[in-house]
């Protein structure tokens, strides 16, 4: 890591040049970092943002947790149950997240969740989360809703537009990203590596010259454990290469889907209309 701060001059610029580079040198051997000078005198802002370096690195050391209801100073709130007036619910809300964001603390909600479910999950739930107790205004306190009730319906259907998007608009990172370390498996049930999977999805690309408008249209996901099932209308068009007229292709699509290790889903097999040596515009499952 390296840093490169803007300096000004200081009323007593040789002892505080003195005492800036110690601390920087305390601090470099400490992390393993490297500060850059660009001029020789230091301002009050840098060796603030060096002593808020190593007081941060003390706290973690100490390990303080704290549950989040006494990080938020302990407030007040209404039980959940208390709260069958809309109305009321949605001013306790709002005056709920306003008290998380006067501390620092977000929470991510990817997918729908009622007022009422994410009221009590913050009561009920998240105050007795247990947290660092450091304080300080550079540092916020991220939550994710779906990290603690995940919705694999969505997630399943997420990682299927992943993948479909990702085979269809020559992003060499398919491979990477949306398949499993255990390969791909075909329709006719042979087992790819990535490396094959590769080499089929780039011959499919070289038979257009761009493919746009693609759609992932009425899904439908079904899970079952650390396996899914997602079914949808896939439809996208395209330039055949060495040709002017576009073709529209579009039919139903299957995806199957395993739990990665890292709580997302990787897509091991799929029929996908119109991919992979079949004729433009013909709906053909060809995986």
């Amino acid at each position: 890591m390296y840093y490169y701060p803007s300096f000004c001059s200081c009323a007593d610029p040789e002892e505080e040049l003195r005492e800036h580079i110690e601390k920087r040198r305390e601090l470099e051997e400490k992390f393993g970092v490297s500060f850059r000078i660009d001029l020789p005198e230091p301002t009050p802002e840098i060796d603030a943002f060096l002593d808020s370096i190593n007081s941060f690195a003390d706290a973690l050391e100490s390990d303080d947790r704290i549950t989040l209801r006494a990080y938020l100073n302990n407030p007040k709130v209404l039980p959940p149950d208390a709260l069958n007036d809309r109305r009321r619910l949605g001013e306790e809300l709002d005056a709920l997240i306003e008290l998380l964001a006067l501390h620092h603390v977000q929470i991510d909600v990817l997918y729908d969740v009622s007022d009422y479910e994410l009221y009590r999950f913050i009561v009920e739930e998240l105050f007795d989360e247990l947290v660092a107790d450091i304080r300080r205004p550079e540092m916020n306190l991220w939550f994710s809703y779906e990290e603690y009730h995940p919705n694999d319906e969505a997630d399943t259907i997420m990682y299927t537009d992943i993948f479909l998007r990702h085979l269809l608009s020559r992003d060499s990172r398919i491979s990477i990203l949306t398949l499993g370390s255990n390969g791909f498996i075909t329709g006719s049930g042979a087992l790819l590596s990535q490396q094959q999977f590769r080499h089929l999805v780039r011959k499919f690309w070289g038979t257009y010259t761009v493919i746009y408008d693609i759609e992932l249209l009425s899904p439908q996901s079904t899970v079952n454990g650390d396996e899914a099932t997602v079914t949808a209308l896939v439809a996208w068009t395209g330039l055949p290469r060495h040709s002017r007229e576009p073709v529209r292709v579009s039919g139903r699509a299957t995806f199957r889907l395993i739990r990665s290790a890292d709580m997302g889903w990787d897509v091991i097999q799929a029929r996908v209309p119109g991919v992979l040596g079949s004729l433009p515009g013909y709906i053909d499952p060809a995986f």
